[in-house]
């Protein structure tokens, strides 16, 4: 839900609810916690040492899947969301998809439902490790999977997913968080551009609208006036994600981007990383 945190009342309103929902909820994962800790324990150190996960921006272009299929074997890969609609999603199976958006329940006749049919076929047919919430219908895409604390408070700075995260419900941003926690030593990060605030306008009517650009689908245009109430309001809501993003800065990430408004992490343009990729990635 989208919350109008321009408003005193409401943002004041909303400071307690992230302080009241952890103490609400902190007797319930008192027991729960310990058994979201086993499950993760075996991933923690994994065999290969370096990542890639794969957001859903335009900077993961042609090249960059060629080179990920090239050098397949140096990677734990990392899916988010509609990867499977990506026409590599075949070549590039994920060893990790992280899905967390409660859209993702919908199997109606719309196009979302049958997006959403054919991440569980995809899903079943490839059996990558799903990371989801604890709490949900997720067992309906995998019986096996990696659960995490999806509960929000913004006046920590925890991204561990064994407690309420200190970041926004970004489902790249949780990708990047359990690739933190499970030490990898490398993270490669592509199509992580987040650069929505460039690419918002308004029609001569005053409407609201966002240009799409994801690699796995053509262009598009989304009409936000239903989800905020101005331009002033998303691009309020999209600096917050951006500022939130600073708790998962580390040096071990690396952005392979050339149009990004993400400054947290290290960046490297596409062109420059596929000519010289030994310098940023190793041997």
């Amino acid at each position: 839900m989208i919350i109008n945190t321009l408003s005193l009342r409401t943002a004041l309103r909303q400071r307690l609810y992230q302080k009241l929902v952890p103490i609400k909820h902190v007797a319930y994962y008192l027991f729960r916690r310990s058994s979201i800790r086993d499950k993760w324990l075996p991933y923690r150190n994994p065999r290969r040492k370096k990542c890639f996960i794969i957001a859903g921006g335009k900077s993961f272009a042609p090249e960059i899947a060629e080179y990920l299929i090239k050098h397949r074997e140096q990677f734990d890969v990392f899916a988010i969301n509609f990867f499977h609609d990506s026409s590599y999603s075949d070549l590039i199976v994920p060893d990790y998809y992280v899905i967390s958006d409660p859209d993702h329940f919908r199997f109606d006749g719309t196009p979302l439902g049958t997006s959403n049919r054919h991440l569980k076929k995809y899903i079943d047919r490839h059996k990558p490790c799903i990371i989801a919430p604890r709490l949900g219908n997720w067992h309906l895409f995998s019986d096996q999977y990696l659960p995490f604390n999806d509960l929000e408070d913004l006046s920590t700075s925890n991204i561990s997913p064994l407690y309420p995260r200190g970041y926004t419900s970004n489902t790249a941003f949780k990708a990047i968080a359990a690739a933190l926690y499970m030490n990898y030593t490398l993270i490669l990060l592509s199509g992580f551009d987040h650069n929505y605030a460039t690419h918002i306008f308004v029609d001569v009517d005053g409407r609201l609208y966002l240009k799409e650009q994801h690699h796995h689908c053509p262009d598009s245009l989304t009409p936000l006036s239903d989800l905020f109430e101005s331009s002033a309001h998303a691009l309020h809501c999209y600096a917050l994600n951006l500022w939130t993003m600073r708790h998962l800065s580390s040096p071990r990430i690396l952005n392979i981007s050339d149009d990004t408004l993400v400054d947290c992490f290290r960046r490297v343009k596409i062109q420059d990383f596929l000519l010289q990729p030994n310098h940023f990635v190793g041997d």
